[in-house]
């Protein structure tokens, strides 16, 4: 619903004109490790860019997917840890309602894809503890396998492993067996996972993925010559976010749940506990270049944990059919922000970090679909030649994204783009020639005629449409 509503990001233009270009040319499949970047997501959206018109769509709808898959991980994971169809329905319920979880899974994003590996291994993990299968084994490896080549961060669920024995029965006279037929099917998910990754060896590019994780952590040489650098301010943002997302009143539930369910299910609770603080204070501590989605993974324990406390608190009330609008007055807030996200992304109270990033500043998007049609209204009848501030992101992508085919459109990304200029005005003697500029900089040019320019969000930030006229000798 409402998907295109929000203009296309940054990232977004990057990940589709990627696949755009492995659609056309196989032997590129591996584009996205010339970034840093795995290659799953990428493949992911080819079969639905050749089925769906537009790219956007098509690619959104990938993590619209994903999160339906999170929604059935979810509800899996609430009747493995308690039979009732009433944690069923609130683990579930909970994911849906969430705004952080219903924002990333709108957008043509890895995070979305990796949040729901993360959800299927931790509930594969807690079937493997209870039934030691080896067919289970076989699909932990590989939901960890495809969580690894979408996004490093997966390998905390390869870490989160060794604290699912706090739900292993140590009571059971064979539970010596027991332990080392677990440890043996844990070591054949982690070796499939491994198989796995180790496929993106065959591109030359490969190495590139841990320079680029070491441009958003430190390397353990870094940490250890200053360590804890960054770890309160990192601390202070992340809380900051995680409450934003959140809002109040479920952040306020999670802590009650957290308490209730040492009481109630210590094992259990700590686990789940686990699985979030693990992550959340390696961020913290190893983090250089943090944003809010990194977090995405860490929250649906967190609401597996507001699940059974919401069932054994509903419970109690023997007028259950209070309990509908008992939970719409406790999920108000989260409401009102998952209305705005569908209906008002530009009203949503989103952390200022990813307003900035989605409504505010050059990586949003505004004003990009209405160049695209003026440039095919100008190519109409001529030749045009279109210069972007950029050779990298949403510009020039975003535009090549829709453009691509048309062949009286030539599009060029410069940077930095002051330097482009002579070259620029030369086509212009020409060729019909345009400027299209993120506002990162100002451009006195005469040569430059605004044409148009349209506003980010609720910023004083602008994408702008110029004429380039040549430049007389």
């Amino acid at each position: 619903m409402n998907l295109t509503l929000l203009p296309i990001f940054n990232d977004e233009a990057i990940y589709i004109r990627w696949a755009q270009i492995v659609n056309n040319d196989p032997t590129w499949k591996f584009i996205s490790l010339t970034d840093g970047k795995q290659p799953l997501f990428i493949w992911l959206i080819i079969p639905l860019i050749k089925l769906i018109s537009d790219p956007l769509i098509a690619s959104r709808l990938i993590s619209v997917f994903t999160g339906f898959f999170g929604v059935i991980g979810m509800g899996l994971i609430g009747w493995e840890i308690s039979h009732r169809y009433k944690t069923v329905l609130y683990s579930a319920v909970l994911y849906i309602i969430s705004p952080f979880l219903l924002w990333y899974d709108r957008l043509a994003l890895m995070d979305s894809l990796l949040n729901t590996f993360g959800i299927w291994s931790l509930y594969l993990s807690i079937i493997l503890v209870k039934t030691y299968r080896f067919k289970t084994a076989l699909l932990l490896g590989l939901v960890l396998g495809g969580g690894l080549l979408t996004k490093s961060p997966a390998l905390f669920f390869i870490y989160f492993l060794p604290a699912t024995p706090l739900l292993f029965n140590w009571h059971n006279k064979n539970w010596k067996v027991n332990l080392a037929k677990l440890i043996g099917l844990y070591f054949i998910a982690v070796v499939i996972s491994q198989i796995m990754y180790n496929f993106l060896r065959v591109s030359p590019y490969y190495y590139i993925i841990n320079q680029k994780n070491l441009t958003f952590i430190l390397s353990f040489q870094e940490f250890l010559k200053q360590p804890l650098i960054f770890f309160r301010g990192n601390l202070r943002g992340l809380l900051g976010w995680l409450i934003d997302y959140l809002t109040i009143p479920m952040g306020l539930m999670v802590i009650m749940a957290a308490i209730w369910g040492l009481k109630r299910n210590t094992k259990l609770t700590l686990m789940l506990i686990f699985w979030f603080i693990f992550p959340f204070i390696s961020l913290a501590a190893f983090g250089k270049v943090i944003y809010p989605r990194f977090l995405l993974f860490m929250v649906p324990p967190l609401f597996i944990l507001v699940s059974q406390w919401l069932t054994s608190m509903t419970d109690k009330i023997k007028n259950q059919f209070i309990v509908v609008p008992i939970c719409l007055l406790l999920f108000s807030s989260s409401l009102i922000f998952d209305w705005q996200i569908i209906f008002r992304p530009i009203d949503a109270p989103l952390p200022p970090t990813d307003r900035e990033q989605f409504l505010d500043s050059w990586p949003a998007g505004y004003g990009i679909n209405e160049t695209i049609n003026f440039l095919q209204q100008q190519s109409l009848n001529n030749k045009i030649f279109v210069a972007t501030e950029g050779t990298f992101g949403l510009l020039p992508y975003s535009l090549e994204i829709y453009l691509k085919d048309n062949p009286k459109i030539q599009i060029k990304g410069y940077w930095p783009a002051g330097k482009a200029f002579p070259e620029v005005f030369e086509i212009a003697k020409n060729l019909p020639t345009f400027f299209i500029s993120e506002q990162t900089e100002k451009y006195d040019q005469p040569n430059l005629i605004l044409l148009n320019k349209y506003k980010r969000g609720k910023s004083n930030t602008y994408l702008q449409i110029f004429k380039v006229l040549p430049q007389e000798n």
